[in-house]
């Protein structure tokens, strides 16, 4: 897979280690490294309290449909300006593999996502490694998915709205309803003659159009 911006490297670590028919990616097969082979351990995200209650009802409603730690949850301690490694062997195939990336520079400025890196794969055995170095941003967090596709061309409706606002859009922010049970976000794209058109959508509902998804991780940059 070609390199697509400074996150491919997250793209390929999550592949090491999927089974033919598995649902989940078992945290502890993932590893990150830095430029003289020092692990970065990735640890599972914080999901207690109320302020979190929204995330892990999601994960919760995601893993009883879809199978047990379908939805994986991680963060990366990691100082900015790190240069990372990560490394993997593709051993399930066929598969789509994306990353999108959700950022924001400062407090006061709305969040950016974007698609990182999408890429197909036909058929295991494939070794990727990639490179990067951490930019500095108030608030990173990157969504991988993986779905079971058929070709290259076949491309869930995420991926094909994307490509029609060169694969980024703003992110207005984030709510719940009256129980904290349903996270919702608030998105702004670009309609005809290019005005913004806002829109709000259920997390579970982003993931209700991926195609036979296998699983979903984020994984946020904690950074010291």
């Amino acid at each position: 897979m070609r390199k697509q911006g400074r996150l491919g490297w997250l793209l390929v670590t999550v592949l090491s280690v999927l089974q033919a028919d598995a649902h989940a990616m078992p945290p502890g097969t993932i590893e990150v490294s830095i430029r003289d082979g020092a692990l970065v351990p990735l640890q599972p995200e914080k999901v207690h309290g109320l302020k979190a209650r929204p995330l892990a009802k999601l994960k919760q409603r995601l893993d009883q449909r879809f199978g047990p730690d379908f939805l994986t949850l991680l963060r990366l301690p990691v100082e900015d300006g790190t240069e990372l490694v990560g490394r993997c062997a593709v051993t399930t195939a066929p598969i789509r593999l994306t990353v999108y990336e959700i950022s924001r520079k400062k407090h006061d400025h709305d969040r950016t996502l974007r698609v990182a890196a999408t890429a197909f794969y036909p058929r295991p055995g494939a070794t990727a490694e990639f490179r990067t170095k951490v930019q500095g941003h108030q608030e990173e967090l990157f969504l991988i998915t993986a779905e079971r596709v058929d070709s290259a061309d076949e491309l869930n409706s995420h991926l094909a709205y994307m490509r029609r606002q060169d694969n980024s859009i703003t992110v207005k922010g984030f709510s719940t309803n009256w129980n904290l049970s349903v996270l919702k976000v608030h998105l702004s794209g670009r309609g005809k003659a290019h005005q913004q058109v806002s829109f709000t959508k259920d997390a579970e509902w982003l993931v209700d159009h991926l195609i036979r998804p296998v699983w979903v991780a984020s994984i946020r940059f904690d950074q010291n």
